[in-house]
């Protein structure tokens, strides 16, 4: 029996690569143990199982529950921006009934000075309707004394007026005057008391100034400040308020591992797209690295047909340089008639040359005959219209000689006759 477990034990423990040695006396402890490794083995199994199942759940969780949370925080956000908007629309109001408050104040403070300045107004139209009243009674009265006046003459008789009307003609009206500037002229005629007061009363009027603007901006101030304290407890009433939703939402932690999750997710896209963007340029760089050899047997081929065409060509410029020697020793013999040719030219050039000297005087000789010649006809055409206006006299002359013979025969007729 026990030999048969100690063989049972050695085979399973050869199949699992314990070929350690093992001793009789150990295979109970070794069998035991045995059980408990297969025992803890199949409940790691198990284990890693059941965790990938529940992996599998909570990733299916997460998927599902990731919209409501995108959402969630959508929706935070949303009602975080319009807490800030009700903030400032309530400030803002607040500021604007103010400003409406401080305006109907200054309003009502104008209507009550105008008011008072109605109400001395209306008195002082009623004293100067008094006033109207009492001298233009004054004035009837007077004018009913002076409307009857009687007129007593030399012999003792009245004789009663008509009544009439005076009548005044006003040129210019009298000086304005009144009792406080009768008042005041009363202690101006000192010039530097005069001069004192105007100082006093300019400096009271610009320190009333100074105070009215120091009052005002206190109040200003005053009303800024109230403001600032509204917005500094509402901004902690919101910073309360966060406070609470973020207690009363998702835990902290929970909120700082999905950043942490999103931003390496991002750091993981990030470094996708670099990887992917690293294989591609590897890929390019690797078809260059082959264009690039290829293109190395072709320059290598290149150069072989390009070293065959430079041994043509220097075959070919041996026989040009061949060719040129002798179209040099050609050129010198040309060269050499033509320098002969060009002597034989000048020579004859210069025969030339003086051919067309002699043909120059000839020519200057011909030109002086033919203005003498036309210097000459000139001279022949004024005798020429000489002669004709001599003509023309003779021919005045010969038709006056007949018309005197014509008379000088009807004379002679006459004389006949008689």
């Amino acid at each position: 029996m026990a030999d048969r477990k100690f063989t049972n034990v050695r085979k399973r423990l050869d199949q699992l690569g314990y070929r350690q040695a093992l001793g009789i006396e150990s295979v109970p402890l070794v069998e035991k143990l045995f059980t408990d490794l297969v025992h803890t083995t199949e409940s790691l199994k198990n284990a890693k199982l059941q965790l990938n199942k529940r992996g599998k759940d909570r990733t299916t969780f997460e998927d599902n529950a990731q919209p409501y949370k995108s959402d969630n925080a959508k929706l935070v956000r949303e009602n975080n921006e319009l807490h800030v908007q009700l903030i400032r629309a309530k400030e803002d109001s607040e500021h604007t009934i103010k400003e409406l408050k401080r305006s109907l104040r200054k309003m009502e403070h104008e209507n009550a000075d105008l008011k008072f300045l109605n109400t001395q107004y209306v008195h002082k139209v009623k004293a100067l309707e008094k006033d109207s009243s009492e001298k233009t009674i004054r004035i009837s009265e007077l004018q009913e004394k002076n409307l009857h006046a009687v007129v007593e003459t030399p012999g003792g008789r009245k004789k009663q007026i008509p009544t009439r009307r005076q009548r005044m003609d006003i040129k210019s009206t009298l000086n304005r005057s009144d009792g406080a500037t009768r008042s005041a002229s009363a202690y101006t005629h000192d010039p530097y008391v005069a001069d004192l007061l105007n100082v006093a009363d300019g400096r009271i009027e610009e320190l009333q100034g100074k105070l009215n603007e120091m009052e005002n901006e206190r109040e200003a101030m005053e009303r800024r400040n109230k403001t600032l304290r509204k917005q500094v407890e509402h901004r902690d009433k919101e910073i309360e308020r966060l406070g609470h939703l973020l207690e009363g939402g998702r835990p902290l932690h929970a909120v700082m591992k999905d950043t942490r999750q999103d931003s390496s997710d991002k750091i993981v896209a990030h470094l996708n797209v670099q990887v992917d963007y690293l294989q591609q340029a590897n890929k390019d760089l690797e078809k260059k690295v082959k264009e690039s050899s290829s293109g190395r047997d072709e320059m290598r081929s290149q150069v072989k047909d390009l070293s065959e065409e430079n041994e043509q060509l220097q075959v070919r410029i041996k026989k040009l340089e061949k060719k040129k020697n002798a179209a040099e020793e050609q050129r010198d013999k040309v060269a050499n008639i033509a320098v002969q040719d060009a002597d034989e030219a000048k020579s004859e050039l210069r025969n030339v040359e003086m051919e067309l000297e002699n043909g120059r005087r000839e020519v200057n000789e011909l030109r002086k005959e033919r203005q003498r010649c036309i210097e000459e006809c000139e001279r022949l055409g004024d005798a020429l219209s000489s002669l004709g206006e001599q003509k023309d006299k003779l021919e005045r002359l010969l038709e006056n000689c007949e018309d005197e013979k014509v008379r000088v025969a009807e004379r002679n007729a006459k004389l006949t006759a008689s």
